[in-house]
């Protein structure tokens, strides 16, 4: 009876593992720098991540900007500025900005041109092996354009 309870786990510990995969995200084709950097993006879900908690995911909003004046080290392409902004704990909590937090501030870089929707992004002031991708899907970019 032990052997059959210790399969019988064992079985679905391995199908929950099997099935609790990341989901294989693919990049846009074809998006628009211009057009995507012309609006604020307001976060309606998104899951916990190594640089944000729980008690940070309060009216979290993004805005980006194209900017091309702006110099990354080793870097030539095209710079996009990164203003996030969040609350924390509560609604209306206290406001967390990365324009404040990181002095350099924020910027995702364009490493690929033929495919924008796949970026770069860290402190201005590192150079991009020090940068953790970004890529940004059909689904988020669907519910960007049409809430």
């Amino acid at each position: 009876m032990m052997t059959r309870t210790i399969a019988l786990i064992l079985t679905l510990t391995l199908a929950t593992l099997a099935h609790s995969k990341c989901p294989n995200i693919q990049p846009v084709e074809g998006l628009s720098l211009a057009n995507w950097t012309q609006s604020t993006w307001y976060i309606a879900q998104q899951q916990l991540n190594g640089y944000q908690k729980k008690e940070d995911l309060y009216c979290t909003l993004a805005t980006y900007d194209l900017n091309r004046s702006q110099h990354i080290p080793f870097f030539k392409g095209d710079v996009v500025s990164v203003h996030n902004y969040q609350n924390v704990n509560e609604i209306n909590g206290k406001v967390q900005n990365t324009d404040i937090n990181i002095p350099s501030g924020l910027c995702a870089r364009l490493k690929n041109e033929s495919l924008a929707s796949k970026l770069l992004v860290a402190p201005c002031f590192l150079p991009n092996f020090a940068a953790g991708p970004c890529t940004f899907d059909t689904i988020t970019i669907y519910f960007n354009i049409h809430v």
